[in-house]
């Protein structure tokens, strides 16, 4: 049976007339969109305990500390925002009114497209909630890009996005593909790209992260996904910032292994012709998938694991799927 897909304002709705969800946003860098769903929808006293948006970095600095790489719209700085704000919640709401509640902290960081369509706009958005009253904390922290070519357009897409985060978490953790799924609900095809997904906590400890972030790609959600040698999945832009890059492409059981021997050789022939070293340099083995995403849905985890490590023998460095 095919899932019912709720509107956007029937999914803030929702949450708003559950007494036990409550918490706050920390948006930055794309208005206040997530809060605004909710503050539209109706009933949002239920839910919200604060909205902020540090916008100048003086403030957020303040807030948040300083980011040493200088980078504001990435997963480090996230991960601050959602710490504090969940730090404060814990710290400040305390006896009978709140006794009942599972607290959670939003946070974004984004930058959409500028004035003069120069940058590339994407975001880093994140959730740090509990799934039991006064029960451990779980993360959801998830990686997009914004594909529209207007601003607005972006805005937008991050509010749906915000709030079908915050759905999911508390309606469809029991099914994590239905929970990925759902991130795209209410938005059309091509505005969005969602390269990575991070589950962390006691309610994801049996969750295959491998798997949820090849996953992307079967659905379209993404084009490609990097795994290091130990399986972890990697966030691409980041990875690859500022690194020379060497690939090498294959194809996902095709009948003879590519001459790997002749291949690190390159690689070293790189390096000295260049100057470059291992700390600056990523070398990477892409495999194509072609037709294996849409015959084969249900990837096994023994069949990826195996790949990984029959890979990773020849050549101890990343492996980028598409």
């Amino acid at each position: 049976m095919a899932r019912e897909i709720f509107e956007t304002k029937r999914k803030a709705l929702k949450i708003n007339l559950n007494p036990e969800i409550y918490g706050t946003f920390a948006e930055i860098g794309a208005g206040q969109e997530v809060a605004r769903n909710f503050f539209n929808a109706g009933a949002a006293s239920g839910t919200i305990a604060k909205t902020m948006s540090a916008y100048d970095m003086a403030f957020s600095d303040a807030i948040y500390g300083e980011e040493a790489d200088g980078r504001y719209v990435s997963r480090t700085r996230l991960k601050k925002m959602l710490s504090h704000e969940f730090d404060l919640l814990t710290q400040r709401l305390h006896g009978d009114k709140y006794c009942n509640k599972k607290f959670f902290a939003f946070a974004d960081t984004v930058t959409t497209l500028n004035f003069t369509k120069t940058n590339e706009p994407h975001g880093w958005i994140g959730l740090r909630f509990q799934h039991e009253v006064g029960g451990p904390t779980n993360d959801i922290i998830v990686h997009v890009r914004l594909l529209d070519s207007d601003n607005q357009l972006q805005q937008k897409v991050l509010g749906i996005i915000g709030v079908n985060l915050l759905f999911a978490a508390y309606y469809y953790t029991d099914n994590v593909q239905t929970m990925i799924e759902s991130l795209v609900d209410n938005l059309s095809v091509g505005s969005v790209e969602i390269d990575l997904v991070k589950l962390n906590g006691p309610l994801f400890e049996n969750v295959n992260q491998r798997l949820i972030n090849l996953y992307l790609i079967a659905k379209g959600f993404a084009k490609a996904a990097i795994f290091q040698p130990d399986g972890k999945a990697v966030q691409i832009k980041d990875y690859l910032y500022k690194k020379n890059i060497i690939l090498l492409r294959t194809k996902y059981r095709q009948k003879s292994l590519p001459n790997f021997d002749l291949f690190n050789l390159a690689v070293e022939q790189f390096k000295k012709n260049t100057g470059a070293t291992d700390a600056d340099t990523i070398v990477l083995i892409e495999v194509l998938m072609g037709m294996s995403w849409k015959t084969r849905m249900k990837l096994r985890v023994r069949t990826f694991r195996n790949l990984l490590l029959e890979l990773t023998n020849y050549v101890q460095q990343a492996i980028i799927l598409s």
